[in-house]
């Protein structure tokens, strides 16, 4: 909700707090990669993430908000390999499926887009 409202310096203190509070959920731990990218701050997204997927490899939210972040970041080669497992791991998720053409898009290859011809 904080970083919805760009109240970013608390979504991170709050998002650490919850973290220190219960260290091995993914989805409190997903959430301060979610509140970087928000912010833009693609780098610490990337770093976040990273930690999440530790944790859980098969924990999809992750592998998205990777993905998405790479894509931001200009590196569409490991964001298309971060989208490709969370499509998988989602059971083929459409929200999953369209970041993926999303992020095709962004690097100008819409060829392997799903449902392209």
């Amino acid at each position: 909700m904080l970083a919805s409202q760009g109240r970013f310096g608390e979504a991170i203190k709050e998002t650490q707090r919850a973290q220190q509070i219960e260290k091995t959920s993914p989805i409190i731990t997903i959430q301060l990669g979610l509140v970087y990218y928000f912010q833009h701050q693609y780098k610490e997204a990337v770093a976040e993430c990273k930690k999440t997927i530790e944790l859980d490899p098969s924990f999809f939210a992750a592998q998205r908000y990777l993905g998405l972040s790479y894509s931001q970041m200009g590196m569409h080669r490991e964001a298309m390999a971060e989208f490709e497992k969370a499509i998988s791991a989602s059971g083929d998720s459409p929200l999953m499926k369209a970041e993926y053409a999303s992020a095709l898009a962004l690097a100008g290859d819409t060829s392997k887009a799903p449902g392209s011809t």
